[in-house]
């Protein structure tokens, strides 16, 4: 047996649907090796693809096209990295049934490091993409902005699903967040990157807790516009009783908080009308003191100086002739 029939009864031996392609130049790639597992699946004879280009569009269905389009997109990026590169397609299987897949595509590098060939390993993910897209529907429908927050293995969170009222409120693109970490190191504001910080170290309450978090906190926007948001966060538990996701809800309480200090500020300025004066002898009182009148219109009513004088009841009461 020659290599290439030994790495073939190998690569033959693997359970996953595995493509193995020669870099023919930067965007140009060839089929090199398909496995049993791959010719299954895909409803295929390897003999039928081996030597054959990627990028050979012609007779090939409108799906199938794009979908080679965009694989040769996530090949030219893996080339360009030199690091794996994790892509997910639509495809047309050749019995006419439409799946999902995640390609991973790994370098492969000769003995003298020249990089010549990429492998695809290639999962069916129809099943989860269907779930997924179950769960945006149901949580489209609800009428309150909602993020879906992935917690990782090692502990980090990324952004998962989020419905069309938060991309409303918050003047966000679903697929700018989407898949990114929550810590990312992009450049922000110092008072966004606070907002971050406080955010994270709210999830992190809510995982070493494992119980529900709400919280208030005035949020600048996109715009910059500075608004009073009320957030709950709900831990969602796997079955393994760890937190895999946390489901972030959020209403819009500006108005209500608003409308809380324009009363407070009433109820302060009446209440701070009201000066209590003895019924006998008129002394006020202030602070837990009692004062005479003097003092405190000297010391609270910026009054310095006074004069004495009686009143005409006063006067003919004291001087009745």
């Amino acid at each position: 047996m020659n290599k290439n029939d030994i790495i073939q009864d190998f690569i033959d031996s693997i359970g996953t649907n595995l493509h193995i392609f020669d870099i023919v130049a930067p965007n140009r790639f060839r089929w090199a090796m398909i496995n049993k597992s791959a010719e299954e699946y895909y409803g295929t004879v390897r003999a039928d693809y081996i030597g054959r280009e990627l990028g050979e569009f012609e007779g090939v269905e409108e799906i199938k096209f794009s979908h080679r389009r965009k694989l040769i997109q996530a090949f030219q990026h893996c080339v360009e990295k030199k690091a794996n590169v994790v892509t997910e397609q639509k495809y047309k299987l050749s019995n006419g049934e439409t799946r999902w897949t995640r390609h991973t595509i790994t370098p492969m590098f000769s003995t003298n490091g020249e990089l010549t060939q990429l492998s695809d390993s290639i999962t069916d993910i129809t099943g989860w993409v269907q779930s997924r897209k179950r769960l945006q529907l149901t949580i489209d429908a609800i009428g309150e902005p909602i993020i879906l927050i992935q917690v990782t293995k090692s502990g980090r969170f990324k952004f998962g699903a989020i419905n069309e009222k938060a991309t409303q409120f918050f003047g966000i693109s679903a697929e700018d967040l989407k898949g990114n970490y929550v810590d990312s190191r992009i450049q922000l504001s110092d008072r966004r990157n606070s907002q971050r910080d406080n955010f994270i170290s709210i999830l992190n309450q809510c995982v070493e807790t494992k119980q529900t978090i709400p919280y208030e906190v005035q949020h600048q926007m996109l715009s910059g516009q500075l608004r009073w948001i009320r957030s709950t966060q709900v831990p969602i538990f796997a079955p393994d009783k760890t937190i895999r996701q946390i489901m972030i809800t959020c209403i819009d309480i500006n108005e209500l908080v608003e409308t809380q200090k324009r009363l407070e500020d009433t109820l302060t300025k009446t209440l701070s009308g009201f000066v209590k004066i003895c019924a006998s002898c008129k002394m006020i009182k202030h602070k837990d003191q009692w004062q005479e009148i003097e003092q405190y219109a000297s010391e609270q009513m910026d009054y310095h100086q006074f004069s004495h004088g009686l009143c005409s009841t006063c006067a003919s009461t004291l001087y009745e002739e």
